[in-house]
């Protein structure tokens, strides 16, 4: 259900109109809370790894944490 949100948000932010003609781009990381153990800055630090990896499969992408 997540992965399909962050994907409805990056698809209605492609759409907005920039004003210097350049494109808008969203890139979103994904984390669920695997463990209870996992702190918040340990789930954020998941989430910022699948955002960079989202980023370098090309942007405007939505990726899901899938460990390390």
């Amino acid at each position: 259900m997540l992965v399909a949100v962050a994907q409805r948000i990056c698809a209605g932010f492609a759409g907005l109109p920039m004003l210097d003609c350049g494109r808008l781009g969203v890139s979103i990381g994904i984390v669920s809370r695997l463990a209870p153990e996992c702190d918040l800055s340990r789930l954020l630090s998941m989430a910022d790894h699948a955002l960079y990896a989202a980023k370098q499969q090309g942007r405007s992408r939505v990726l899901q944490y899938a460990g390390a």
